[in-house]
């Protein structure tokens, strides 16, 4: 602190370089999202991937809103597609199924208006947890938690790199 009492900003050090953050983080209220930015939300039957489909639908975005259980009429799915939007759009999408990984990633592309310009954000929000004491928790539930939240974001993220890098 200096003799003023005010504190003085120090860079963080990481190893041999410096960081100092500069700038602000972009969210989506302050990104002008004019339609044609796509956004791939994972997990959206309810919760929070649910209520941010919503959100970036609101605000202009087209939106892919991923569903685990879009196949089986799930009320979350029913009430997404009950807003008839060109705007958003839901997928069937099991994070552990590469097959429809690969779908998804074919109905994105095709459904953007310029593929080339890709697609501007991915939100790996499917995820599952398991509650209980370590002993009695079967090693195949730890399996199935790692498959989806571990394995199933790294699925989606090496799936629709090409896209997103595209974006810039």
């Amino acid at each position: 602190m200096a003799s003023n009492g005010i504190q003085k900003r120090r860079p963080l050090l990481l190893g041999s370089t410096s960081f100092i953050p500069i700038g602000r983080r972009t969210y989506a209220s302050a990104a002008e999202p004019v339609g044609s930015k796509a956004v791939l939300v994972t997990g959206c039957d309810s919760g929070f991937g649910f209520s941010l489909a919503k959100h970036l639908h609101s605000k202009g975005f087209l939106v892919f809103a991923g569903c685990l259980m879009k196949d089986k009429g799930h009320d979350g799915v029913k009430e997404l597609d009950s807003l008839n939007s060109d705007r958003l759009r839901t997928v069937q999408l099991n994070v552990c199924s590469s097959e429809e990984v690969e779908k998804v990633v074919e109905i994105v592309r095709s459904s953007l208006k310029d593929p080339e310009k890709g697609m501007w954000g991915l939100v790996n929000n499917a995820g599952i947890s398991t509650f209980g004491e370590v002993e009695f928790t079967s090693l195949e539930t730890y399996k199935q938690v790692a498959e989806v939240n571990l394995w199933g974001t790294v699925r989606m993220t090496k799936s629709f790199l090409p896209l997103i890098r595209r974006a810039k």
